[in-house]
């Protein structure tokens, strides 16, 4: 591995974007769909580190932006992709 170990954060953006029943992992807004997005290297990759900082997007952030699925669909994605997390 080239590179810092990834986050707790980046694990489970990547762990839930491969879960079946995952909302879909992009880097872009305005989806019907619920979606995941780690805003250090998408929307916000164009910063510095201080004004992410700024903004409250640490290392750490990962934006949920919740599209029309039910709360049911988008609880159990969630769920399932910490779950696995667990190993």
């Amino acid at each position: 591995m080239n590179g810092p170990p990834p986050r707790r954060s980046q694990v489970l953006w990547s762990s839930a974007a491969r879960s079946s029943a995952s909302p879909g992992r992009g880097p872009s807004l305005g989806e019907m769909n619920t979606t995941l997005s780690y805003p250090e290297t998408t929307s916000h990759r164009g910063m510095t580190i201080e004004q992410r900082a700024a903004l409250g997007i640490t290392g750490g952030t990962i934006r949920l932006s919740v599209g029309t699925e039910s709360i049911d669909f988008i609880r159990d994605a969630l769920t399932e992709g910490l779950r696995s997390l667990d190993g």
